[in-house]
């Protein structure tokens, strides 16, 4: 049998811990590559899931303005009565969720009268209605009116916060609380588009100091009825003697009293899936018709 030289054999090991070093060297370089490929092709897939929810949550969004939103601004809308007690006038529409082909889907409306809130152009200095609005929306809004770089409103945008600007700790769940987004919100406060040139307060979802306001605004009292109906859930009558002072307040520009809105703000969230998407729109009654006037995306 034949022996191989020293020198030979430990030529031969020699070979073999270099093949067996490349070999770990290729593995060291190879796993990197390929759990990075890995990671690609996960974060790939995601984001066009991903975006598959978000299309889908764009048609579904389109599909309840066309559907249910239109129902209930047409059937419903001019009935609306608010408890007495309530801080802004918000109502809410449409709230259901559903599972369908293993994909969890969750919708929701909720509407704002703009005839419930402070008409933007009645808020200057000095007007009673002010003491209506809480002070840190004021704030907010002075800041946003005093601002020499405000374009022209375009819906709450014009204030710099974003549109039904959320709580951050309300993100936590699939949908933030109506009653934090109330309290941090111009928008449930403040009407981006008044109907006329001065506003008009509707007595059945403006919140009662702001009914207040507007009555002695209008040199008027007798709110126990309107209060006292709301209670019921009955629409609140306007007396004759409101619809009198209804034309005489054109003349200084006061709030008109109305019992009914042609102008509300929209919000829309649906989810599907991991996806949320929120819009805001404005909806406005024209010759019998409801139209969209203003819509934009809610940021997260």
């Amino acid at each position: 049998m034949a022996v191989n030289p020293p020198s030979l054999t430990r030529l031969a090991s020699r070979r073999r811990g270099v093949a067996l070093l490349l070999v770990l060297a290729m593995i060291i370089l190879i796993v990197p590559v390929a759990v990075g490929f890995t990671q690609r092709a996960v974060l790939a897939n995601l984001e066009q899931r991903l975006s598959a929810q978000e299309q889908v949550a764009g048609s579904v969004r389109a599909q309840l303005e066309a559907g249910p939103l239109q129902t209930w601004l047409a059937e419903e809308s001019g009935k609306v009565v608010v408890g007495p007690e309530a801080h802004t006038p918000r109502v809410e529409v449409l709230n259901e969720k559903w599972r369908h082909d293993e994909c969890a889907y969750e919708v929701r409306i909720t509407a704002w009268d703009q005839c419930g809130m402070a008409p933007r152009s009645a808020l200057t200095a000095g007007s009673p209605l002010r003491a209506a609005v809480p002070g840190g929306i004021l704030e907010r809004f002075d800041q946003a009116e005093s601002d020499p770089r405000r374009s022209e409103p375009a819906g709450l945008d014009q204030f710099g916060i974003g549109p039904f600007a959320m709580d951050h700790s309300a993100l936590r769940s699939a949908f933030p609380s109506p009653d934090e987004e109330d309290v941090l919100s111009v928008g449930a406060w403040i009407a981006t588009h008044p109907v006329g040139d001065s506003g008009s307060i509707n007595v059945n979802t403006a919140p009662l100091p702001l009914i207040e306001a507007a009555m002695a605004a209008a040199g008027r009292g007798g709110i126990e009825a309107i209060i006292a109906a709301r209670r019921e859930g009955r629409v609140a009558p306007l007396p004759r003697a409101l619809e009198r002072e209804n034309q005489a307040s054109k003349s200084h520009q006061a709030p008109r009293l109305v019992g009914a809105s042609p102008s509300w703000a929209v919000r829309i969230d649906v989810r599907v899936g991991s996806s949320r998407r929120s819009w805001w729109s404005v909806y406005r009654q024209s010759s019998g018709r409801w139209e969209c006037v203003q819509r934009c995306v809610i940021p997260d």
